[in-house]
């Protein structure tokens, strides 16, 4: 996966290499030579990611990331620190995504630019999504989460977990079994796993890495690997399988603890913000295809379903069912009524027709029904079974609306639809047959007749 970076390092030659190396992996480049430089080429490129070294001018890698994490602007674009052992823990402090030893080995360093431009939230178009304009929230390293441990052995498990504890951070201790059934039964799912790449064999946290992030229930947990420092080549292979980072085996040391902490807790952050972002662009998808009032789908839905359907059964039984004097009831009673009745309407013709049939709320008070393998007479069987339903019991209303019960009732249009046939004509018939049950007094179920 390709992106723009920006390369801000206070030797002109090192930039230059640092460049050739991204080139050669398909990235774009922006460089700078100080910490001002940086920031204004980060707010008018907006790169991917940053790559900063501490001996930066203005401040270093550490200023940087302050800067950075000032402005709404900047402060989502997660930034590479390449620093020696005496920075690291600054340069975690002040907000770096990654922390590598300069100079950078060239795979770990190709590992973790692709491990952060993969995992980077998505930008919110704000102009074709007016109100959502605010700006990017922050990966602020807030306490909270469940981390489930899985260390090679118990001694090792508790060191890690008392680490945690003392950081804010809840952990339990996991076995690869046990983890395993619970993400196929989807509980106790944990927001973070740390596991040991070496467990009872060699490298089983990494295949049980790939075996969560394969489970649907614990695919958008985030995961951290720990890694003997003999296995340190391995890092890499880990950040591709789907790490958000790599820790030493020895995290619960009190010489690594606070990195160790602040890093999970980074990465706990990050998919704070990655599920808010996948919830919203569920609810978006959601509200695309569902009706808001009554909670059926709405026609973009149904259009396309229904000519899957058709292709797919059969045969095809399609209603559409129109509501009586509707109008009457938003002049007479108001609006509240009238979502009310619309409301009570859904959920009758939902507690009637068979889990297979489409259901959507296609117009005003227009609803279509389409069950697949249904033969005409039982069609028209269960249309006029629906109709009853509606017509059964007088509709509540809200005390906004006055109170009381109003009858309601419907009138039904059935068509018949053969394998392969189109969606659209099915409707139209459908609807044809609905509006003859209108001029025919209404509250009735009328069969489509091409003849007629």
């Amino acid at each position: 996966m390709s992106g723009t970076i920006l390369i801000a390092d206070a030797t002109p030659t090192t930039r230059i290499r640092l460049k050739v190396r991204l080139a050669a992996a398909c990235h774009d480049t922006i460089m700078a030579g100080d910490v001002a430089t940086a920031l204004d080429s980060a707010r008018q490129w907006q790169p991917d990611l940053i790559v900063a070294d501490e001996s930066l001018a203005g401040g270093g890698v550490v200023a940087l990331c302050h800067a950075l994490g000032r402005d709404p602007a900047t402060r989502a674009i997660p930034v590479i620190a390449l620093c020696s052992d005496a920075g690291r823990l600054d340069a975690v402090r002040a907000g770096a995504a990654a922390v590598l030893a300069r100079p950078a080995e060239e795979f770990m360093l190709l590992a973790r630019i692709r491990s952060l431009i993969a995992s980077r939230p998505a930008e919110v178009d704000a102009d074709a999504m007016p109100g959502l304009a605010e700006a990017p929230a922050a990966f602020v390293a807030q306490p909270g989460g469940q981390v489930t441990l899985i260390a090679p052995d118990v001694p090792t498990a508790i060191g890690w977990r008392q680490a945690l504890v003392g950081a804010g951070l809840a952990a339990r201790i996991g076995t690869p079994e046990q983890v395993l059934t619970d993400a196929s039964s989807g509980t106790r799912i944990a927001d973070l796993y740390v596991i040991a790449a070496d467990l009872s064999q060699p490298d089983e946290g990494l295949r049980l890495l790939a075996e969560l992030r394969a489970r649907p229930h614990s695919r958008h947990s985030a995961f951290v690997i720990a890694l003997a420092e003999h296995r340190a080549m391995l890092a890499p292979v880990a950040l591709d399988l789907g790490a958000g980072d790599v820790l030493p085996l020895s995290l619960g040391d009190r010489t690594v603890a606070e990195e160790a902490a602040l890093r999970i807790n980074a990465q706990l952050a990050r998919k704070r913000v990655s599920d808010r972002q996948r919830q919203a662009a569920e609810r978006e998808r959601r509200w695309a295809m569902i009706d808001p009032l009554t909670g059926l789908h709405n026609r973009r839905f149904a259009a396309p379903r229904l000519q899957a359907m058709m292709a797919e059964a059969q045969e095809v039984a399609v209603m559409v069912l129109d509501l009586d004097r509707f109008k009457a009831i938003n002049d007479g009673f108001g609006h509240a009524a009238g979502d009310a009745v619309l409301t009570e309407v859904a959920a009758r013709l939902k507690a009637s027709v068979p889990p297979e049939a489409l259901l959507a709320r296609i117009g005003g008070e227009e609803f279509l029904i389409a069950i697949p393998d249904l033969d005409y007479e039982a069609a028209s069987r269960t249309a006029e079974a629906l109709r009853r339903a509606i017509a059964a019991e007088p509709v509540p209303l809200p005390p906004a609306a006055g109170g009381g019960a109003i009858p309601v009732t419907a009138s039904v249009g059935v068509a018949h639809g053969r394998p392969h046939g189109s969606a659209e004509a099915m409707l139209n018939d459908a609807d044809r047959a609905m509006l003859r049950a209108k001029t025919r007094g209404r509250n009735r179920v009328i069969r489509y007749d091409a003849a007629a």
